[in-house]
């Protein structure tokens, strides 16, 4: 049997769709600059960094406020939202539980701020939930940098090389690959194409055990093209 030592995710559009939250916020950010915003530039920023994404929205500002101003707002507006509810991934329940079931330990691993995440991850519908969180403050460089994810490895007590990490984004792939884990690529805002060079799921529910011994294994399977 050939499972990961650990599983490793990102956060905003992996296991929770919380993509609507930054959009509405930042939207309404830069429309108090003076800008509204387009799906060009919410491309832009996903899977950003906090600076990353102040300095796109201020760079698009017609009356851009002050950088720590417009973070500041952002993740208010984020916090804010969060009492309408969070759509969780489907299967995240399920995959959690079958973790804690195999003694494999779990971290998220987001460039969202401490401030944001943390938030997000009190409302985990899983008893036990994640076992460990690298935040987007408790690394030096974010993604497309591995140092989250090696710096979760380290803290979890595993070898990288022997975790399975579930991203989004391209930037996140990138970061997931730098790191010498096996990166996955779930269907999320981003384009398809992409993914082209992972394993891609459709939803967390796809990662059976099968799933995720056949990955760690070296194959590739795509369960976007095969519907």
């Amino acid at each position: 049997m050939t499972l990961p030592e650990a599983i490793l995710f990102d956060m905003d559009g992996t296991i929770v769709d919380t993509e609507p939250l930054w959009e509405g916020a930042e939207g309404q950010v830069l429309a108090e600059m003076g800008t509204q915003m387009t799906p060009q530039m919410r491309q832009k920023m996903l899977g950003s960094t906090l600076p990353r994404m102040v300095a796109i929205l201020r760079s698009f500002a017609r009356n851009p406020l002050d950088e720590a101003v417009v973070a500041d707002r952002v993740e208010q507006g984020v916090i804010d939202r969060l009492d309408a509810g969070l759509p969780w991934k489907d299967g995240l329940v399920e995959l959690l539980g079958w973790c804690h079931e195999h003694s494999i330990p779990t971290a998220v691993v987001t460039a969202t701020r401490r401030r944001v995440a943390s938030r997000v991850l009190e409302h985990v519908p899983a008893t036990p939930g994640f076992t460990n969180a690298i935040y987007g403050d408790d690394v030096s460089e974010g993604k497309p940098s591995p140092e989250g994810y090696l710096k979760a490895a380290e803290l979890l007590g595993v070898d990288i090389r022997r975790c399975m990490i579930v991203e989004d984004s391209p930037v996140g792939l990138e970061a997931a690959s730098a790191s010498g884990g096996v990166a996955v690529a779930i269907k999320g805002a981003a384009p398809e194409e992409f993914a082209a060079d992972f394993p891609y799921i459709r939803e967390l529910s796809d990662l059976s055990e099968s799933v995720i011994e056949s990955i760690m294994e070296g194959q590739r399977p795509n369960f976007v093209r095969a519907y």
